[in-house]
């Protein structure tokens, strides 16, 4: 079991709404997974509402399973929620994951990462997340 951080954690981020505080932030990951590894893919700021997030995912392999969700950068903060968007989502076949529609959004008073977590040894192919959120910072 492994941290692996994205060499850079600032994602690609487009933003909307009226005063530019709408945003979607993506990221992509091209390697292979082991059991318990923890992908640091994304860092969004303080003061953030998580609204939605997309999986695209190419052929994990048989049984390979992740979670989806965030961590806090400082670990003061506890431990987050590491299945937030999605908990063992199969990704054995290429396709795309949308995460629990049923959730309220969450405002997070500090900076988090968003994290994939293997259940099981995922194979080398891209992954790429794709999170909206709203910066609600003042």
């Amino acid at each position: 079991m492994a941290d692996l951080n994205k060499e850079v954690l600032q994602a690609d981020v487009v933003h909307a709404g009226e005063y530019g505080n709408q945003a979607r932030a993506t990221r992509s990951y091209t390697g292979a997974l082991a059991s318990g590894d923890v992908l640091h893919l994304i860092r969004l700021p303080a003061d953030t509402e998580l609204h939605d997030l997309d999986l695209f995912h190419g052929v994990g392999g048989a049984a390979a399973v992740v979670d989806v969700g965030y961590v806090p950068v400082n670990s003061d903060n506890g431990a987050g929620d590491p299945d937030y968007f999605l908990a063992a989502a199969d990704i054995a076949a290429a396709g795309r994951k949308r995460a629990n529609t049923a959730l309220k959004p969450v405002r997070l008073p500090y900076a988090v990462d968003i994290v994939i977590t293997a259940g099981a040894a995922v194979a080398s192919n891209e992954i790429t997340a794709s999170v909206q959120y709203e910066w609600r910072g003042r």
